[in-house]
């Protein structure tokens, strides 16, 4: 099974790092795959994926869909990025 997401304020390769992390703890078989250039995060895995959870965590997280467009999210979604460029150095 396969869930595409069209996202905001994925700036960077961290920003996609942190998505995937985050993502990938709903479920034990997910597999993420983030294009920052396109705004895109894909899921692939065997098991049903429940899109509201994912959006969910997504805009928790600052991403939110691409149709949300919140100034506090934007300012999350800075933050996110920069624990994602932090982490991906380590």
């Amino acid at each position: 099974m396969r869930e595409v997401f069209l996202v905001e304020n994925i700036k960077c390769h961290g920003c996609a790092g942190t998505i995937s992390t985050e993502l990938k703890k709903l479920g034990t078989d997910y597999q993420v795959h983030v294009i920052p250039e396109d705004g895109l995060v894909e899921i692939d895995s065997n098991q049903e994926i429940d899109r509201n959870i994912v959006l969910d965590k997504l805009k928790h997280l600052g991403y939110p869909e691409s149709a949300d467009n919140n100034v506090l999210r934007k300012a999350q979604s800075y933050v996110s990025c920069m624990l994602g460029r932090i982490h991906t150095a380590e």
